[in-house]
């Protein structure tokens, strides 16, 4: 049992003497397995580098009822233009989307929808991406169907492929 705290002590004091003093070198003493106190030993001690505070960016709630785009560059080749919702017979969540081509060009979408309850508390992690294929100045609708039947808000998310 003295052996074990001699240790600690030793570990103790070697995280003190760390702490308490900003030179490179300390000396410790220690006491071996009958208890009596061994050699000093130097140790050597390197102060600890420390990184600079770093500020989180505050965090942003999702505006619910809503579409958003993942992919920044989608605000100018991509229009939202109508969002619609309805409780079907089985009391699940039913969310149209339709989405307008605004390029010469076809484009490739994903998109996912993520239900909430009336706390506003997820209550379906976000679904599978599905995919979404718009033709040049073209219109498609993603549809997107609950599992829940105590929801009150959707998120959809679109990105490109």
């Amino acid at each position: 049992m003295n052996w074990r705290f001699g240790w600690v002590c030793a570990l103790v004091a070697v995280l003190l003497a760390g702490c308490a003093t900003t030179e490179s070198e300390t000396t410790v003493s220690t006491m071996d397995a009958t208890g009596s106190t061994a050699e000093a030993v130097t140790v050597q001690v390197e102060p600890l580098e420390t990184a600079p505070a770093v500020m989180a960016p505050p965090q942003v709630p999702a505006v619910l009822n809503s579409v958003e785009f993942v992919t920044a560059d989608l605000v100018d080749r991509l229009a939202v233009t109508n969002t619609t919702y309805e409780r079907m017979p089985s009391q699940a969540f039913k969310v149209v989307c339709t989405l307008r081509n605004l390029t010469d060009e076809p484009l490739r979408l994903q998109a996912r929808t993520q239900y909430f309850a009336e706390d506003r508390m997820s209550q379906e992690g976000p679904g599978a991406w599905q995919l979404v294929f718009l033709p040049p100045n073209g219109m498609d609708t993603y549809t997107s169907y609950s599992y829940g039947t105590n929801l009150s808000f959707y998120y959809i998310e679109v990105q490109e492929m």
